[in-house]
């Protein structure tokens, strides 16, 4: 019994594994725009599920669709699409599927019986005449919570996947700072190990991840791997009251330190548009940036 128990434990974790990695990779096929469009789309319907008999077509109003930009074929094209296991969970009515299927006369049915089919139908579903079938998206949930599980888990994957995405997309990004800004004049917080927000007065600026600031490996960039630069001077800097002891034992050789140093000066220099060196001039012992530097930790 106690086997059997483990078996189907291991069975469901090994499922969910594979939704996750079918989720990854239905996002990565769109595009950003669609991505967001998905991910809109998905959480107004989400936010408006009716939770009723599972076997009646419930409704999601069309406007709080077309207050977002969306229309009637986009939203049951994305609901369509999502195809977490290849099975259809979500089953949605268009209008004229309703008008032409669900209100035809079905052979001789009677009038009588017809127009209670449909009256029903309307009363069921709040719905004052035919014309009111417009207004709504209908739908049909197979399973309630697994999709209620699977829209929420496609949800926070697109967050996930957003979030990467944005790192390693954008170009190195120039700042917008007040004329005659010096380096002095910027303090840079990491929110993060990857993300820093740019201070200058009592203005915050966006946080800008280190890819924005080039400082992508770009060996291997879909690991989001930052380069030593980054991830280990700018670091010492960071905690080290922006000085660096070059008699201080850190296990990086000469060579390395003035790559890493050359890096930050050009990458600086771009992000910033300020042309003066970021470092203090070498008094023969310390190099020590201009820029305030403050860890998260």
């Amino acid at each position: 019994m106690f086997k059997i128990l483990i078996f189907a434990i291991i069975q469901a974790r090994i499922r969910e594994i594979k939704i996750k990695i079918r989720i990854k990779m239905n996002i990565k096929k769109y595009s950003a725009e669609n991505r967001e469009k998905i991910y809109r789309i998905l959480k107004i319907f989400v936010d408006n599920l009716e939770l009723t008999n599972r076997q009646v077509y419930s409704k999601v109003p069309i406007n709080v669709f077309e207050r977002e930009g969306f229309s009637y074929d986009e939203v049951v094209t994305v609901l369509k699409k999502i195809g977490w296991d290849n099975k259809l969970i979500v089953e949605i009515l268009t209008s004229s599927h309703i008008r032409l299927n669900m209100f035809a006369r079905i052979n001789n049915e009677p009038e009588i019986t017809w127009s209670s089919r449909v009256g029903s139908f309307l009363t069921i579903h709040g719905l004052s005449s035919e014309k009111d079938i417009y207004k709504y998206v209908f739908y049909k949930l197979k399973d309630f919570d697994k999709f209620i599980l699977l829209a929420k888990k496609t949800l926070r994957q697109i967050e996930k996947y957003n979030k990467n995405y944005k790192i390693v997309s954008g170009e190195i990004i120039s700042a917008s700072l007040p004329p005659k800004t010096k380096w002095q004049d910027i303090i840079l917080k990491f929110k993060d190990k990857y993300n820093v927000v740019p201070i200058i007065g009592d203005r915050k600026y966006e946080s800008i991840s280190f890819a924005q600031m080039g400082f992508l490996d770009m060996r291997s960039p879909e690991k989001l791997r930052a380069k030593d630069s980054w991830a280990k001077l700018l670091k010492y800097l960071a905690t080290n009251d922006g000085s660096y002891d070059v008699t201080s034992d850190r296990g990086t050789s000469k060579d390395d330190f003035k790559k890493q140093k050359q890096e930050i000066r050009s990458n600086f220099r771009e992000v910033f548009g300020i042309e003066e060196d970021p470092f203090y001039k070498f008094d023969g012992i310390t190099y020590k940036i201009k820029v305030k530097l403050v860890w998260f930790e």
